[in-house]
């Protein structure tokens, strides 16, 4: 995968932040201007070397350089921090916090809250895949396994992911759209490896989830990138 240069980071930072930490938001916790920010540092880090627990992930993926600059940001964010482990999602819920569940097996319930940070290549690009409702698809995930509780901080950044009017589901916003530009001026690599990961795209502009919009705008599930920005129920 291409390196950047020192200057080619320096100009992506200035082309690439777009919003102020004290911008307004809508009630589903996204910017209402659309867009995040990469870093000069994290853009560096998509090139760098992986955390060593991503290994056994990146060695089972099905696109290997996308998962060594997905785990590369998400380690580079923070978003590989444990989540919260709680009594009860009540409470954070009547503060706006998202219900959201996962089905999984009980060994990878068990990860998600204690241990290392995983996420999987999915339909939208490298995430936590989750679901708002307790429905045959979420338990068909787990099999003969556990359905997870937990809740998306009311504070978490979310992009929306949409069907466009070709019907494929992309970013949503022109902060996608201007970073594959730049960066396939600067890191033709990288620049592909990202057009291909919405999961990828999403985590290097800063957004601790995406939300999947359906064409009737209803949600279809959440792709939770930022591990810390979860409540889970004990």
């Amino acid at each position: 995968m291409d390196r950047l240069s020192t200057p080619d980071l320096l100009e992506l930072h200035a082309i690439l932040r777009k919003y102020s930490e004290d911008e307004a938001r809508d009630e589903g916790g996204r910017w209402t201007a659309g867009g995040g920010s990469a870093s000069a540092d994290i853009l560096a880090a998509a090139t760098g070397t992986p955390p060593a627990y991503a290994k056994a992930a990146i060695a089972t993926s099905i696109d290997k350089a996308s998962a060594k600059a997905f785990f590369s940001v998400a380690h580079a964010r923070g978003f590989d921090g444990l989540p919260t482990v709680v009594h009860s999602l009540k409470p954070g819920i009547a503060r706006g916090d998202i219900p959201l569940v996962r089905g999984t097996r009980p060994e990878f319930a068990q990860q998600l809250k204690t241990g290392d940070y995983f996420a999987a290549r999915g339909t939208f690009g490298t995430g936590i895949y989750t679901f708002q409702a307790d429905d045959p698809t979420v338990r068909s995930y787990g099999g003969s396994g556990t359905t997870l509780k937990m809740s998306l901080s009311a504070d978490a950044k979310v992009a929306d992911w949409a069907p466009g009017a070709n019907g494929r589901y992309t970013l949503a916003g022109e902060s996608g759209d201007k970073m594959y530009t730049t960066l396939a001026e600067h890191s033709p690599g990288l620049a592909k490896t990202a057009a291909g990961d919405d999961g990828l795209t999403a985590a290097l502009l800063g957004y601790d989830a995406v939300r999947v919009v359906d064409d009737d705008g209803t949600t279809r599930e959440y792709v939770v990138l930022n591990r810390t920005m979860l409540k889970v129920q004990q």
